[in-house]
């Protein structure tokens, strides 16, 4: 269905792009451009049901790309929790942070960026981040799934569908600190 939205703004967008530079520059006379129009299209009934049908699947293609655009742009901001004693909502925000703050404690991790979306039940983790050795990187990141699973699973419940995707960026050694960029930095380079 995008791939139809797509082409339907392409073609569009192509028609009136050629009919602004036929108007502008006057390639084709206005005249012969209406009498073409009126012979071809407007007294045949078959070429104005064809034109009909087109001109509603674009209005409906426009509709369908509006409601997807806005239902992403709407994501929930927090999370709701039903206990004993009543409703309970934890912001994302404060989510990201207690995660952020519990994998810096972490030696094998730096630069924690954790990016967390929900859905209905399922919760989504997306985690970027630094290794600082290269000491046996499947069981590294696997140790950091795990951690943030349970620790949203205490946190969160077992209701909730969570989903750890970690995504490292490099691969530092420890003996040399970062400058703002994230590059290394290099020994007495400011001397």
């Amino acid at each position: 269905m995008r791939f139809l939205t797509i082409l339907a703004y392409v073609v569009l967008s192509l028609f009136v792009g050629l009919i602004l530079i036929n108007l502008s520059f006057d390639l084709i006379p206005l005249t012969d451009f209406t009498l073409v129009l009126n012979y071809y299209i407007l007294f045949n009934p078959w070429y104005n049901l064809a034109i009909g049908l087109i001109g509603i699947l674009l209005i409906l293609l426009v509709v369908r790309h509006l409601h997807v655009l806005l239902a992403n742009s709407y994501q929930e901001k927090s999370i709701s929790l039903e206990s004993a004693q009543g409703k309970v909502s934890i912001t994302i925000s404060a989510i990201e942070d207690m995660l952020k703050k519990m994998l810096e404690a972490e030696e094998k991790i730096s630069h924690v960026r954790p990016k967390i979306t929900t859905k209905k039940n399922d919760v989504t983790v997306n985690l970027r981040a630094y290794l600082t050795s290269s000491f046996n990187l499947i069981e590294s990141t696997q140790g950091i799934q795990d951690k943030i699973k349970t620790k949203l699973e205490m946190l969160l419940g077992e209701k909730k569908n969570i989903i750890v995707k970690v995504d490292i960026s490099k691969v530092l050694s420890k003996h040399l600190p970062l400058n703002e960029e994230g590059e290394p930095e290099v020994p007495f380079r400011n001397y």
